[in-house]
Formats: C-alpha cells, sequence, structure tokens
C-alpha cells in the first residue's frame, strides 16, 4: 500500500483514539445494545408509516406500490411512535460509537445489508415526517407536462383538477420550485414513470433516493479502505443511521442525491489525474445543482487539489460546464421565489431581528459573515482529519458552518455532514451532529398536520434551547480545542497527492490507530 506524499502543509496526523476503556465483552455487549437500538428505531419508524395517512403520513392516494393499513390513528400515537423510535435511533448511533471505540468490530456486510434491507422496505411504504416529497412530485409533474416547474405554480395544477396537483399541500400551491435543475430532471423522470398518479411518482422518487442511499454507503465503506474499525464508523453515522434513513428514504427528501455525488467525488479525488479532476468537478456541479449549500463541500474538496493545478483547472471547469448551462433554464435563479419559500418554512431556530429577516439582502450578509468566521474557525481548530482523505476535514469545516449558523434548519439538511463526519476519526463532534440531529427532528414532528399540544410545544421550546447550546458547545470546543484524543498542531489541508489505494494501514486487527509511511 502506498503512503500519503506529505509536504510542510501536509494534513495533520490523526488523532490517536483514546485508551479502550473496558473489555472486549463489555464493548460486544454494548455493540448488541446499539443494533437492538437500531433494529428498534427501523421498526418503529416503519410501523408509522404502515399505519397510513395520519398527522405524520400524507395522503398519496392508490395506484401505486405502496402498502399501508387504513387505521386512521391518533395524533398521540404517531407522533409517540415517531419521536420514540428517532431517539433509540440516536442511541443505537451513539452507543455503536462507543462499542466500536472499544473494540466492537461487526461484520461490514451485516451493516451494510441491514441499511439497505431498510431502505428497500421503506420504499414500498407511504412517506412520513414531511409533505416535501410531495412537492417533488408535483414539480415533476408540472415538467413531465411540458411546462417550466420554476415559473409555473402548483396551483395551477390543483385548480385545472390535474390528477397529481389535487395533492398539493395548501402551504406551497402558490411556490414555484426552488431545487436545482439536476433534482428537477429527476423529478421529471420520477413524474413520467409514475405518470398521472401521486403514488407511483413518490414511489420513483424514494427508489433513486433508496439507490443513492445505498450506493452512498458502499463509497463511505470503500473509502475507508480495509480498517475495519473505519468501516464500523461509516456504517454507523450513515448505512445503518436510522435518522438519515428516515429523513432521506422514509420521508423521500432530494438531500440524499447530493450527498452521493459527494462521496463519489471523494472517491475521484483521491488521485490528482487530470481525468480524475474533470469527474470531480462533473459530480460536484450536480450535486450543486441540486441543492446550493452543497457547494460548500465542493468548495472544501477543491482546496486540497490546489497543489496540482491541471487537476484543480479541470474540475473548476467541469463543474462550470454543468452549472452554466443548468441555470440558463427561465425561472431557475428567481431568488424571489427562494424568500418567499424561507417566509413559509417551520420557522427560524435561532431569534433572528425582523429588522434583519425582512431586507434578504441584509440577511445574506449576516449570514454569510458568520458562516465565514465560524468556516475559519473550524477549519483551524477542528479535529485532525486522516491523511488518507485530506478533502474531508475542510470540506466539514465549511459544511458544519452553514448548517450551524443558517437559521433555517430541517433534520435532512444533516445530509450535507454526516458522510464528511463518518470519513474523519473519533471526536466528540460526533455526538454533537448526532444529538443536533436528533432535536431538529424532534421540533418538526410530526410533520405533516402542526402539534400545538402542551407537550409538543415545550419540546420545541426545549429543542430551540438545545440548539443554541450545541452552537455554544461547537464555538467553545472549537477555541478550547476539547475534541478529545491527543493535541494537535495545526495546519491547513494538505493538496491532493495520493493514489487509489492510499488510504492509512492499519496497525493491528482490531486496533483504531493508523499509521502513513514516510517519503
Amino acid at each position: 500500500m502506498q503512503g500519503v506524499a506529505t509536504s510542510a502543509e501536509a494534513a495533520p496526523e490523526p488523532a490517536l483514539e483514546p485508551a479502550q476503556d473496558g473489555p472486549l465483552g463489555g464493548a460486544s455487549a454494548a455493540g448488541r445494545t446499539a443494533l437492538a437500538l437500531i433494529a428498534a428505531s427501523i421498526i418503529l419508524l416503519a410501523v408509522v408509516m404502515a399505519l397510513g395517512p395520519s398527522a405524520t403520513v400524507p395522503q398519496v392516494g392508490s395506484g401505486g406500490p405502496l402498502l399501508w393499513f387504513a387505521a386512521r390513528p391518533s395524533l398521540a400515537t404517531v407522533i409517540t411512535l415517531e419521536r420514540v423510535g428517532l431517539l433509540a435511533g440516536a442511541l443505537g448511533v451513539t452507543v455503536g460509537l462507543i462499542a466500536a471505540r472499544r473494540g466492537w468490530r461487526p461484520a461490514t456486510w451485516l451493516l451494510l445489508g441491514v441499511g439497505a434491507a431498510a431502505a428497500v422496505v421503506y420504499i414500498f411504504l407511504p412517506p412520513a415526517g414531511s409533505i416535501d416529497v410531495l412537492n417533488y412530485a408535483i414539480y415533476g409533474r408540472i415538467a413531465s407536462l411540458g411546462h417550466n416547474p420554476y415559473l409555473m405554480r402548483p396551483s395551477q395544477l390543483y385548480r385545472g383538477g390535474d390528477p397529481v396537483g389535487l395533492f398539493a399541500p395548501s402551504n406551497w400551491r402558490t411556490l414555484p420550485t426552488i431545487y436545482g435543475p439536476v433534482a428537477t430532471g429527476v423529478q421529471w423522470a420520477a413524474a413520467k414513470l409514475g405518470g398521472a398518479s401521486m403514488a407511483r411518482i413518490v414511489f420513483w422518487i424514494r427508489f433513486v433516493n433508496a439507490i443513492a442511499y445505498v450506493a452512498a454507503a458502499a463509497g463511505l465503506v470503500s473509502l475507508a479502505g480495509m480498517d475495519r474499525a473505519r468501516q464500523v464508523r461509516v456504517c454507523l453515522l450513515w448505512a445503518v443511521n436510522p435518522l438519515m434513513l428516515f429523513w432521506l428514504v422514509g420521508s423521500g427528501h432530494v438531500d440524499v442525491l447530493p450527498a452521493m455525488l459527494v462521496v463519489a467525488s471523494l472517491i475521484m479525488i483521491r488521485s490528482d489525474r487530470v481525468a480524475h479532476g474533470a469527474v470531480t468537478g462533473v459530480l460536484l456541479g450536480a450535486a450543486t445543482a441540486i441543492k446550493t449549500p452543497f457547494m460548500l463541500a465542493a468548495a472544501g474538496i477543491f482546496w486540497v487539489a490546489r497543489r496540482s493545478p491541471r487537476t484543480l483547472l479541470a474540475g473548476l471547469a467541469a463543474m462550470t460546464a454543468v452549472l452554466v448551462p443548468s441555470y440558463l433554464v427561465p425561472g431557475v435563479l428567481n431568488t424571489a421565489v427562494l424568500s418567499r419559500r424561507l417566509t413559509v418554512s417551520a420557522g427560524f431556530i435561532y431569534p433572528v431581528p425582523a429588522a434583519v429577516a425582512a431586507r434578504p439582502a441584509l440577511f445574506g450578509g449576516v449570514v454569510l459573515a458568520a458562516t465565514t468566521a465560524l468556516a475559519l474557525l473550524l477549519m483551524w481548530r477542528l479535529p485532525a482529519g486522516l491523511a488518507g482523505s485530506p478533502a474531508v476535514r475542510p470540506a466539514i469545516a465549511l459544511a458544519l458552518a452553514w448548517l450551524a449558523v443558517f437559521p433555517v434548519q430541517t433534520p435532512w439538511y444533516d445530509a450535507l455532514v454526516f458522510p464528511l463526519l463518518a470519513l474523519m476519526p473519533w471526536s466528540r463532534l460526533d455526538y454533537l451532529v448526532v444529538i443536533r440531529c436528533l432535536l431538529l427532528s424532534e421540533m418538526l414532528l410530526p410533520g405533516v398536520q402542526p402539534n400545538s399540544g402542551s407537550l409538543s410545544v415545550a419540546i420545541a421550546q426545549f429543542s430551540h434551547l438545545g440548539l443554541l447550546v450545541l452552537f455554544g458547545v461547537l464555538v467553545s470546543a472549537s477555541l478550547l480545542r476539547a475534541w478529545g484524543g491527543a493535541p494537535q498542531r495545526f495546519s491547513w489541508p494538505a493538496s491532493v497527492s495520493c493514489s487509489p489505494d492510499a488510504a492509512p494501514a492499519i496497525s493491528g486487527p482490531d486496533e483504531d490507530r493508523m499509521s502513513t509511511s514516510k517519503p
């Protein structure tokens, strides 16, 4: 196995894992507990979907391969199942990470198989937790009928009695799509396959999502190399992570598609060949043309290619070649639509002064300044990345900064950071990100119908406060470098100069410590 070429700016050596805290028997017991919690979470969330239309499962009509019982569950039933299921999933991932640090090494194929099986089950059940997939279907329907979804409103389909448009959520009927052209292309294809049936279109959208989710899991395992500890880590944080499975496959959010493309780009950029740089640019351009925040991951990935000008230029040229034609579509750059969409969102997770929120230019400037400041802090003080994946650390610094600062957030936005986090060494950042996703999830539930019950209001208030606390913890831990593991000196992320098999070698069969050969 070849070593990673280093320079004065080489990536820091990976943080060594803390010493094992207990016997392997204890780790195995913790691992079994983690798997039980993860399995319980996946099953509980599947039950919510299988119960049929409710406060958390939208009406999608008939005519598709989706299966459910017309149980008409109460609000209390579905929201309890959701809350317990998501909490069990977050606990399962957390306990699994702790067990993996102590030596637990389940079979990677088992974890990948569980994640793939859960994804398959979910796509044959109705979506839950959100109405966004209905919007995707309607925008795809508009495109499949030959109209421009960036200009035409869902209300026009609704008023015309279109069999798909009749399911348009009332909050979004007056808003054209804000998703990128590549996302619209996927939605158009799903609508072509699904025809005049909302259920069929939703099935095809989530079918594509499931493929992307499993492909991303396989790509992350490939990036982990032969190290069993890293393989287990990426499976816990992605492949069998019930939070991501539910929101990206079960709920059907489009964020899984750019996440998969980012993983593919990390595989390609491990080589400094010009052709690989060009393919990386195409992948990242497509990711950005689905959801623009993924350009932050692109910026971090391209940062490490700066020492190979030909590779960098090829990547940037390819990315431009994807983005420019995509955004020439009339209406794609309609910022007024985006501004209106934000006003009807679930609300800001942080208090934002009305004078700032009402002025898009000022709002954007404040967010940009705060994101830049936090990104610089994170690039300076985040835990050291692994030498075999130098692009991950700058990418996750930029992604985390935006996720922490932007006041409109949902749990599926974390698809931007979980794949990157999975490729970092262990640190307390793992728990912070998992807790953040759980709080965002609990704040959003039930997801389809509003819930103004006193308990839900209290949970939402607690979640808002918890997110503010987590923001403070992120900043404080960065300033103090209190991430756990051995202290690391700072150096800027290295440029790309590694071969496809340059993942760090393992120093033992069950150890988390990595070793890299020196030049």
